[in-house]
């Protein structure tokens, strides 16, 4: 939860759906805090996946973000397109795939991620 302009009251949802033939939606929204209405999009990806030994990594080949770093959120019609294919994040499977877990690689500074399964 995080306060910003007007004293609202934000979450910030990270979301990612996996889907059997290989490829895999993520986006981030922000939400008025304690209700499901989303005000807007921080970035939304469309890519592929792996799992290897316990590891997701997940390769993004389109991805959309806010255009401005400043910005908590936008609408998904005006996050812009970010240019290449990159590896988007790696998880670790934990609780028999009920959680994934980032991994942030060697001196880099990461925040801790983790996304629990929702149904």
């Amino acid at each position: 939860m995080k306060n910003v302009g007007n004293n609202y009251e934000l979450d910030f949802v990270d979301r990612l759906q996996f889907n059997p033939d290989g490829l895999v939606y993520g986006e981030g929204v922000a939400s008025l805090s304690g209700t499901n209405q989303i005000l807007g999009y921080r970035y939304y990806f469309h890519g592929s996946y792996k799992i290897e030994e316990g590891i997701v990594s997940i390769t993004g080949s389109e991805t959309f973000q806010t255009q401005d770093e400043g910005s908590f959120f936008d609408s998904k019609d005006n996050l812009v397109y970010k240019d290449g294919r990159q590896v988007w994040d790696q998880f670790s499977i934990e609780d028999n795939f009920q959680k994934l877990h980032s991994i942030c690689p060697p001196n880099a500074n990461c925040l801790n991620i983790i996304f629990n399964k929702s149904y």
